[in-house]
């Protein structure tokens, strides 16, 4: 469980990772030519946070996913989006640091990716 903690009033907000990981997985989904696998299968909005490990450190948050690309997509590119976009929209929900986004690509497709696994094009 992350805190956020305000020094002058004394309050705390606690934030489960599964909430971390939901925020990181649903953002994933939106990147196009990429979508989170776990345990064998491609995932969706409702599975989304399965894709995704987070681990809680002094430094901050470390997040790990594994995910599906469609072949001929410049893979490079479109694991950097997705690590910018995720770092971006958990650290804009919670307002904790992310340190890292380790993006681990387990499997290539020929075929198009289900469209409820992304919306948006990305930035190639």
């Amino acid at each position: 469980m992350n805190e956020l903690v305000n020094t002058k009033a004394m309050d705390t907000v606690k934030i489960a990772d599964e909430v971390v990981a939901t925020i990181a997985g649903i953002t994933a989904l939106e990147v196009e030519n990429i979508t989170l696998n776990a345990g064998g299968g491609l995932l969706s909005k409702k599975t989304s946070a399965k894709g995704v490990k987070v681990e809680s450190k002094e430094d901050g948050l470390h997040l790990y996913m594994n995910a599906t690309v469609k072949y001929g997509c410049k893979i490079h590119i479109v694991a950097q989006t997705l690590q910018q976009r995720v770092r971006k929209a958990v650290e804009d929900m919670t307002g904790l640091n992310v340190v890292s986004v380790n993006v681990n690509v387990t499997n290539i497709i020929e075929e198009e990716l289900p469209a409820e696994t992304h919306k948006e094009n990305n930035d190639e």
